[in-house]
């Protein structure tokens, strides 16, 4: 039989390709959902792509599924293997625009993410230098020599932040 009569030929069975479709696609909704609903990230790049992705994932799961759905209990024009296979090249393609996006697309924005949080520390002069204190002479000791950070108590390192605050 050729490709065209068979992806148009009406077929009522369900075997374990279509089986695995179904299984394939209710997962695929799922995982979606999550990734577009529910997950939450710290990174605003990760959190967008992967609510991108969740978006397509569930759209491509529910679309799969419901075309099992109407395999099953509507017939007809749903029972040819031509929607299944058409659902299938989608998933396809999301897959191949998936891999093109977390190959070159993602790596991009976040180099450009970066970049971009460098320079802004950059405008500003590289953050507030902190001046050393300074002795006002009346007691002995000189703030101005800086000491080693790892040799000062909690106590006097807290007492030395206040001190640059004022």
């Amino acid at each position: 039989m050729d490709p065209l009569n068979y992806l148009t030929t009406y077929s009522t069975t369900i075997g374990a390709p279509e089986v695995i479709f179904l299984i394939a696609h209710a997962a695929m909704a799922l995982a979606g959902f999550y990734y577009a609903f529910v997950a939450r990230y710290s990174d605003p790049i990760r959190a967008a792509s992967l609510r991108l992705l969740g978006f397509g994932l569930f759209g491509l799961g529910i679309i799969g599924s419901l075309s099992f759905v109407l395999r099953l209990s509507v017939g007809g024009v749903f029972s040819m293997p031509i929607w299944i296979t058409i659902v299938t090249l989608f998933d396809i393609a999301l897959i191949i625009y998936a891999v093109y996006y977390a190959l070159s697309v993602y790596p991009a924005r976040q180099a450009a993410q970066a970049h971009s949080s460098r320079n802004r520390g950059a405008a500003r002069g590289g953050g507030r230098q902190q001046p050393s204190l300074q002795s006002n002479g009346t007691n002995s000791s000189a703030y101005g020599a800086s000491r080693p950070v790892a040799t000062t108590t909690r106590r006097m390192s807290r007492r030395d932040r206040k001190r640059k605050g004022r």
